[in-house]
């Protein structure tokens, strides 16, 4: 039995509609391919999914100033709310994650 193209894996992912990046061995950034090569010498990977979340954070409120709370993660800035009035939204914060991996935080409010 013949042994498979190194990258069959990205090959197949290609021709199922993946986007691939490849990148040269000294070099560090992934480019976007367009049409691979399929190059021995050459790095690929299916590019990876990035996914933006958004969480409040959150102060209590009638006697319960001292607490803070969350609300969990959403995917669109608007669902970050809690539904009673115990509680309010001091800090939104927007989390991004590439492969389930957070990449980046930042304080949107």
């Amino acid at each position: 039995m013949n042994k498979p193209h190194k990258h069959a894996e990205f090959i197949k992912a290609w021709a199922d509609g993946a986007e691939i990046e490849f990148r040269h061995e000294e070099c560090h950034a992934w480019k976007k391919a367009d049409s691979p090569s399929w190059n021995l010498y050459t790095q690929y990977r299916v590019k990876p999914k990035t996914v933006v979340k958004y969480h409040g954070i959150m102060q209590g409120t009638d006697g319960y100033e001292d607490m803070n709370h969350n609300t969990g993660y959403h995917a669109e800035l608007s669902h970050v709310r809690y539904p009673d009035n115990k509680w309010k939204v001091i800090a939104i914060v927007k989390t991004t994650f590439v492969d389930n991996v957070p990449v980046a935080v930042e304080i949107v409010k």
